[in-house]
């Protein structure tokens, strides 16, 4: 995968679209790829003589969950090793890639002179070693690279193009059959959803009350993390761990205790009600990765710029938060994230006035059926929230997931 450039940026992009994506529309899109009728990878699998109905066999339905469950978490994994092997300095991989393997002698082979040793005696093994050496298996390992690649992205993006396919779809041609793309191509599920006002107001109570969640919970988390980091009292350890049991506490035990106290104080379904109830597990999140972060950076900075008569809220502003500015994008991305797919809370704390596009989508199911056309287009409106936030933060987030403790 590339490190650098514009290939970098829109690979780190479509890697991370599944996490961003709400989980009522992730179902949606698996529910739809998987229909034997007009959904690719059922069709497929019926073609090839298996027999596949999610519908109607237990079975089918276990392993199409499994498959969008790895299909959802991958993204994340792949995020994770990516970051890593960016924090590899890149002479390991010259010297790796540009030389044939050499059993270590009284010089010591390439791999064995990199290895224990500084960035600079690589550069120095590399110059012991004849130029014209280099791997015959090279041009082959960068196509199986190429290869894995690209099927990894196939796997990712096959069943969001489907979804975007349906997208420009009547519901008559959705259920006509199967077709790879559209064959009377039309606006009009996209028209729907910005004409009714319920549909857009949707999409903007869940970017009003996210954005809302993602500035309180950095506001909070940036103090309490540099307590953590700089000062040690009786019981930090303990209330640091009591913070993180918060998110590890599934949104389901604090649903009813919510929704009691919002009703009794006027706070149902407003934004900042859904707001301040994703910040009970975003700032815990928040506070775990950025400690991590302002660990690594010596206090003898903090003391420097006291001696040089800075006041600390013009220290931590001006001095301190921009030593930690990968930290914050990617403690950002994850407060976006979690708020913005999480569905229970934030569909029982609103009703009519901040209810959240999540919650707005299930008004495609009636007696009728299902408007398949309008639900993939109003999937497709949600993941672009989620494209734009990685775009702002991708310089950082790859940065920030390899020297912090994500």
């Amino acid at each position: 995968m590339p490190t650098r450039g514009r290939w970098a940026s829109l690979c780190l992009i479509l890697m991370a679209i599944p996490l961003l994506i709400p989980w009522n529309v992730v179902g949606t899109i698996w529910q739809i790829f998987g229909r034997a009728d007009i959904g690719l990878m059922g069709w497929s699998l019926n073609k090839l003589g298996i027999s596949y109905n999610y519908a109607a066999n237990t079975m089918d339905a276990w392993v199409t969950v499994l498959i969008m469950d790895v299909w959802h978490w991958t993204s994340l994994v792949a995020l994770l090793c990516y970051s890593g092997l960016r924090a590899i300095p890149d002479v390991y991989y010259q010297a790796a890639n540009g030389h044939r393997p050499v059993r270590p002698g009284p010089g010591g082979g390439v791999l064995a002179g990199v290895l224990p040793d500084h960035p600079v005696g690589v550069l120095a093994v590399l110059h012991r070693h004849d130029p014209r050496r280099q791997n015959p298996l090279r041009p082959t390992m960068m196509l199986r690279k190429r290869l894995a690649l690209l099927i990894y992205f196939l796997f990712l993006l096959v069943p969001i193009y489907w979804l975007l396919n349906m997208s420009f779809k009547s519901n008559t041609e959705i259920l006509g059959g199967l077709s790879l793309w559209p064959q009377s191509f039309t606006l009009d599920n996209y028209r729907v959803i910005f004409t009714d006002r319920s549909w857009y107001e949707g999409y903007l109570n869940s970017l009003y009350y996210v954005s809302l969640n993602t500035l309180i919970s950095l506001s909070v988390a940036l103090p309490a993390a540099y307590a953590f980091s700089r000062y040690r009292f009786l019981g930090d350890k303990h209330l640091f761990f009591w913070l993180l049991t918060n998110r590890m506490a599934p949104p389901a035990v604090f649903l009813l205790p919510f929704f009691q106290l919002y009703s009794s104080i006027g706070l149902f379904d407003t934004h900042i009600a859904v707001a301040l109830a994703h910040c009970l597990f975003n700032v815990p999140l928040a506070v775990w990765i950025l400690e991590g972060f302002m660990s690594s950076v010596p206090k003898e900075i903090d003391e420097t710029a006291y001696i040089d008569g800075y006041s600390f809220p013009k220290f931590f502003v001006k001095i301190f938060i921009p030593l930690i500015r990968s930290g914050i994008g990617v403690t950002a991305f994850f407060c976006f994230m979690f708020s913005w797919v999480e569905l229970l809370l934030a569909r029982t704390l609103t009703s009519v006035d901040a209810k959240p596009i999540a919650a707005v989508m299930t008004r495609t199911v009636s007696a009728s059926g299902i408007d398949w056309g309008v639900l993939a287009a109003a999937g497709v409106l949600t993941i672009l929230p989620g494209m734009l936030v990685i775009w702002f933060v991708r310089n950082h987030v790859a940065k920030g997931f390899a020297l912090g403790r994500v």
